[in-house]
């Protein structure tokens, strides 16, 4: 569906929207909000590679090259998020996917950026403003200080893998070349440069691990 069909099924369901909320209160505002969503998620769902039965986007996210993004069933992307898969920067080509599991919710304001692949399993829970990013601007090295950050080249250290059932928290941040594995737990305000194994539970800058859930008998034993 093109973008100006988009904007007027938008502009219209925000029209209803205000009405019915300044009339109907709170509780209706946020029905409608849903709604709202529901339509936009409608209209977008062909943009995507692939977007699952009950997957949904807030009308506020931003799609930067959402062909290369992937949406399992029932998936959720809260508003204001950013979700961007660059194909090419600064004249390089890049073949990027972002790859977002059944039941999996990221929650709002966050921003997932790709140039190789960030895959998101099922069942994944975020908090507020979390950022996973397989890439950044240039390498640290003495030989890019007179280019400006922009117009850097894009590097990626390798993908960034979040397997089934974690839970990242608010403000974290998930650097290039990082597996998060099965059920681990991310806390708050981490930043995660190395890989958290399993059933684990991750804080700190960088973050490190703090409880092995799988051996310390909340959970089943570790294999």
């Amino acid at each position: 569906m093109k973008r100006p069909l988009v904007a007027l099924l938008d502009l219209v369901a925000w029209a209803c929207g205000t009405i019915i909320g300044a009339v109907y209160g709170v509780r209706m505002r946020q029905r409608v909000s849903n709604f709202r969503n529901k339509v936009h998620s409608h209209a977008v769902a062909g943009e995507f590679r692939r977007f699952g039965p009950g997957a949904s986007v807030a009308r506020d996210v931003v799609l930067i090259n959402p062909r290369y993004i992937s949406m399992g069933r029932g998936a959720s992307v809260g508003a204001r998020t950013v979700l961007s898969a660059w194909d090419q920067y600064e004249g390089a080509p890049f073949t990027p996917e972002i790859l977002i599991g059944e039941g999996t919710s990221i929650g709002a304001e966050c921003h997932m950026t790709a140039i190789t692949t960030i895959s998101i399993g099922q069942g994944v829970l975020t908090g507020k403003k979390v950022t996973v990013t397989d890439n950044s601007h240039g390498p640290a090295s003495a030989d890019q200080i007179d280019i400006p950050p922009a117009r850097r080249r894009l590097v990626s250290k390798g993908p960034v893998i979040i397997e089934d059932n974690v839970w990242i928290g608010d403000k974290a941040t998930i650097l290039p070349g990082v597996r998060i594995g099965r059920g681990a737990i991310i806390a708050a305000n981490s930043v995660v440069t190395t890989d958290i194994p399993a059933g684990c539970v991750a804080a700190g800058i960088p973050a490190r691990v703090v409880r092995d859930m799988l051996s310390s008998g909340a959970g089943p034993t570790r294999q």
